[in-house]
């Protein structure tokens, strides 16, 4: 037999005094209270599911008295006003101005007025910096001439620049001539210490190499064109550039214009084969 549980049985006549005591409770104060059982031992035994439906009870009746209490306690709730965002009005009586058409016309006026003067100052930095300063005539015609010439327009602009400052240091009184002969200087000046003798005349081959686009093929063209017609050498040309497309008909295209012969190659077999081809020629440039 199993020994009997001290539990706490409700009685039957404690769930009506629970209704009165909520009913009471919420009418009295807006605060739930949890309604007051009587845990008086019974006369008599109960059977559990009379305890069941008694605690049911019991938690209905909270259950309904906290239902009750709740309008009243949102009632407390503050309202909210969604309208309180501060306003341009408002942030102007904060201010202490008042605000009106003629102060939003002002501040538009103020913003284009310093927008007008900002674009001022940009065409006076474009129109006294190197390449929108006024230049006279002569010196704007030599240095469109190197422009045109596909000189760096970096270089150019320092040769103009120390053209133009010794120009305006003599006091503005030079010729034509005088350009030119100032840019003569400048350019001896530059190339200075970058020119040796050139090919020698006992070379036999020379092979240019660098990444694509540098312009390899246009400078073999020129050294050809120099060696042939200023030291009356017979020139041969050798390609291995054929990875970039119709790089090797650029090159034959020069080559048939300077009247040279031109050779391609794949692999070092190629190559023996071609210099055997051009033995004849004075100078190879591969």
């Amino acid at each position: 037999k199993k020994p009997a549980a001290p539990a706490m049985n409700i009685p039957r006549s404690a769930v009506p005094q629970a209704y009165q005591k909520a009913s009471s409770a919420s009418t009295t104060s807006s605060i739930p209270s949890v309604p007051s059982v009587s845990l008086e031992k019974p006369e008599e035994s109960r059977t559990f599911a009379e305890i069941a439906a008694a605690l049911s009870e019991a938690i209905n009746v909270q259950e309904s008295t906290a239902k009750q209490a709740e309008p009243e306690s949102e009632q407390k709730l503050p309202e909210l006003n969604l309208d309180d965002e501060p306003s341009v009005s408002a942030l102007y009586e904060s201010l202490g101005l008042e605000q009106s058409s003629q102060v939003a016309t002002g501040l538009e006026n103020d913003v284009l007025r310093e927008i007008r003067d900002m674009k001022l100052w940009m065409e006076r930095i474009a129109r006294h910096s190197s390449g929108g300063r006024e230049l006279p005539d002569s010196l704007q015609e030599l240095r469109d001439l190197l422009l045109e010439q596909e000189m760096d327009a970096v270089l150019v602009e320092e040769w103009i620049s120390n053209i133009s400052e010794r120009w305006v240091d003599e006091g503005r009184t030079w010729g034509p001539e005088k350009f030119m002969g100032s840019l003569k200087e400048q350019i001896d000046g530059f190339l200075t210490g970058r020119i040796a003798d050139g090919i020698a005349r006992d070379t036999q081959i020379v092979y240019i190499a660098g990444p694509t686009g540098v312009g390899k093929t246009t400078t073999i063209a020129k050294l050809a064109a120099e060696q042939l017609f200023k030291h009356g050498r017979k020139v041969g040309f050798i390609t291995s550039d054929t990875y970039r497309i119709s790089a090797v008909e650029q090159l034959r295209t020069y080559a048939a214009i300077l009247n040279v012969p031109l050779e391609v190659v794949q692999s070092p077999g190629d190559l023996q084969r071609a210099l055997f081809r051009l033995e004849s020629c004075d100078l190879v440039l591969m």
